[in-house]
């Protein structure tokens, strides 16, 4: 059974990755060559004027690379900093991550456990009381050592 969970464990990994290689690197490749060689291939060699401002590929992928790439870099910049698709992408994510809203990551319990101490101590105690739920239910055995602690 033990091994059955790695070597599930190991092909879920293996789909994550393909999936980020895909849809990062591969995909837009693809998309790319796609775009340049049916663009050219049927529109600009059926079309006189186009034909012979763009004689032959290469001149066609140069220009179109100089056209589109800062585009791309535009659009992209304006998804980041003005779209509202942006924002709910990150919504989104936040909702679906247990990380993120409802569980603490072991790497940061003992900084939540200062923090804590720190909520206490200016007098939150509402704060604290709901920080201190959320480290008993990350269902990580953690104990911070007062005296290892300096104030």
């Amino acid at each position: 059974m033990r091994n059955r969970v790695k070597l599930y464990d190991l092909i879920g990994r293996f789909f994550y990755y393909f999936r980020i290689a895909y849809a990062t690197y591969l995909g837009l490749l693809l998309g790319v060559i796609s775009f340049l060689t049916t663009t050219y291939y049927l529109a600009i060699q059926n079309i006189p004027f186009l034909k012979g401002v763009f004689p032959g590929f290469i001149e066609f992928s140069i220009v179109t690379f100089f056209i589109v790439t800062p585009f791309g870099i535009g659009l992209g910049w304006w998804h980041l900093k003005h779209s509202p698709f942006y924002r709910s992408e990150q919504e989104i994510g936040v909702e679906a991550n247990p990380y993120l809203n409802k569980k603490l990551s072991p790497v940061t319990i003992p900084s939540n456990i200062l923090f804590e101490a720190l909520l206490r101590e200016r007098g939150m105690i509402k704060e604290a009381d709901a920080l201190r739920d959320m480290i008993n239910n990350s269902n990580v055995d953690y104990t911070l050592e007062k005296d290892k602690v300096e104030k």
